[in-house]
Formats: structure tokens, sequence, C-alpha cells
């Protein structure tokens, strides 16, 4: 979310457009960052931006959900499955506040600022928590098993997460389960890497979390007190763990924060950001060359890093591809602590800034 105030802001698109998910009316991939203009709802009013495999979503600060990119599956919610080249607005939701939308990879997640939460697009992996639809569903449809009041939601590439308002964690959608098999050697597996309704997490019931994020195959869970959970996927070591796959929710150890708490935790495909008091940690290790991450003007990077910010820029996040183009029209742009986020989609950004 953004400050409500009367601060020009901009909003800067790159990568990947193949599907006119940067909304700027053309499918032609965008190789340095470019201002977003001609959106359909004002400029000024953007509250979140986030992005999915090919498609992107805006919350403004009337709590309207503009969406644009790609949607074979429906995950636009305009109910019809042509590609949009620009941010419309998703009309089935008038009457309805936006408060948060998670974008997968076919698939969105919206919440209301009542704590319902809403879903749309491809549900081949029960990712939609709502198991009776059977094909792409066209327009939001309410995850009527989830009976507490949700306060945060989040996407992977076939996985969402919710927390509720009393500290729980849900999962649902099967798209990491063959992974945990193989990692779980033949155990049983617990019921939430299965589940294509929302199912608690078993391993969090002693923390209270207030927000999640997900990855592509992993999860995340930031508690109260400012602590980590994380399972799934450690292919690229984001979750900072010896093991490649964990199949419970694990605590990341303070010492990698040099023992502060965490305020704030955002999630790439195969990276994480975590936010302390004093700086952005990154916690990736990548072979860049693997993903093709030379293309859609993302530079070609790999290795592990460390502190990803400085110090006057306290609140942003872009994948190690980015940085170097992103951040050298950020420094430009003279901006000041909290008035910087961006969201990494697979290959594409989108990021909003306020200018001083």
């Amino acid at each position: 979310m953004f400050p409500d105030d009367a601060a020009c802001r901009s909003h800067l698109i790159l990568g990947a457009n193949s599907y006119g998910q940067l909304g700027l009316g053309h499918k032609e991939d965008v190789l340095v960052p470019q201002t977003l203009k001609d959106v359909s709802c004002k400029c000024q009013d953007i509250r979140s931006i986030t992005g999915g495999g090919g498609h992107s979503a805006v919350i403004t600060g009337a709590g309207e959900l503009f969406v644009c990119g790609h949607n074979k599956e429906g995950q636009l919610g305009l109910n019809h499955t042509e590609n949009v080249l620009c941010f419309t607005l998703c009309a089935a939701l008038s009457g309805f506040c936006v408060q948060e939308v998670a974008c997968g990879w076919d698939f969105t997640i919206i919440l209301g600022g009542d704590g319902l939460v809403l879903s749309c697009g491809s549900n081949a992996f029960g990712q939609l928590g709502v198991p009776q639809i059977s094909g792409p569903c066209l327009i939001p449809q309410k995850i009527e098993s989830l009976k507490e009041k949700v306060v945060g939601i989040a996407a992977g590439l076939r996985h969402a997460l919710a927390a509720t308002e009393s500290g729980l964690v849900f999962q649902w959608g099967t798209g990491m389960a063959s992974r945990a098999r193989r990692a779980h050697q033949g155990k049983s597996l617990p019921l939430f890497w299965t589940a294509k309704e929302p199912c608690e997490i078993k391993g969090l019931e002693d923390v209270k979390a207030k927000r999640v994020a997900a990855g592509s195959y992993h999860c995340v869970s930031l508690t109260g007190e400012g602590h980590l959970y994380v399972w799934g996927s450690n292919k690229h070591g984001q979750l900072v763990s010896k093991e490649i796959f964990l199949v419970e929710p694990k605590k990341i150890d303070t010492q990698f924060f040099s023992h502060e708490k965490i305020g704030a935790v955002w999630s790439g495909w195969t990276h994480l950001v975590a936010q302390t008091g004093l700086c952005l940690l990154l916690m990736q290790l990548i072979e860049a060359e693997a993903f093709g991450l030379k293309e859609n003007g993302q530079k070609k990077t790999a290795g592990r890093e460390g502190q990803a910010c400085g110090e006057d820029i306290k609140v942003a996040a872009w994948i190690t591809s980015h940085s170097s183009v992103l951040k050298n029209h950020l420094d430009k742009s003279r901006n000041t602590k909290e008035d910087v986020k961006c969201c990494c989609a697979c290959l594409f950004l989108l990021a909003h800034l306020v200018e001083d």
C-alpha cells in the first residue's frame, strides 16, 4: 500500500510484454523503464500494483481493480478470455472494495476490505480454492470455505495462501504436491499440499501470522513478532536452508537478519526480499542463464545477494536481473524513504514510486 498524499506518483514498467501485461496498449517488450501514463484509472490514485505469469493488476484508492494482459483462462475476471492490452476496470467487482490482489501463473486471488476472498482464472490444480469449479472461472467467485476474516493473501505458480485475522495460515492448490512427494520419499504428506480448498498449515499452530507471500514453488509467513517461516522449494537458496525442499514450515534463524525483526517480506518467483529496520535483504541463489533472464530487457546476473539497497531507498524490492536498469532510473528520481515499491513478476516488472 502507498500513502494517500498529494505527491506526484510515477509508475514504471519494463520487461516482457507478449500479452500486453504492461498496460501500454501494445505487445512489444520494453527494454528500459517507461512511465505508465495512459492507464484507464487515474495514475495518482493507484494504491498497489502486482503481476503474475502474464497479467497485471492495480488497485485504486477507491478500491477498484484494473487488470490487463494474458486472459486465456479468464484470470482477468472480465467474463471473457481475450487478452487485454490496457488496464481495464473489473466491472464484476462493482461495489466490492478491493483491499489486496495476488496474481498467480494463470489465476487471480482478490481480498476485499470486509475480509472476503474471491478468485478467478484456471482451476486445473485447485488453485481457486473452489473445488466445484471444473473449468476456467471468468468472473471472480467467493471462496466460501474461508469462514474467518482474511487479512492477507498470496499466489504462487499454482497455489495460494491466506492469513486470517486470528493469525492462522491456509494453503490450497496442488501445484507443489509432486515436488513435496519426491522430497518426502514416499511418506504421507500434510494435507495442505494436496488441498483444493483452503487447508490450515501444519506447523504454524503456535505462531500468529500477519502476512503471507508466495513464489513459484515456495511459501512464506511473517509473524507479528517479526519472524519468517518458510516452506516449499529451496532450489535457488531462497529459503536459507540446506534442504532442497521444506515439507513443513521452518523458521529462518534471526542471525541472517542481524537478529533484527522483519517488518515486511516480498516474494518473486525464485527469490525473497525481507525488510528490517535498517535495510533490505535479498535471498536468492539463481542460475540466471537457465531462465533466460538476459532477455526481455533484464540483465543476466547470477549469485548470492546480501543487502540490496542504499540509504536513500528503504522500501524497494527488485530481483537481481532487473536491478541495474531500474536502479539507474530510481537514482535519478531522488526518491525518499518508504516511497518505492516494486513488483517482480515472471519476466516483467512494475514499480510504484513517489517523487519529491
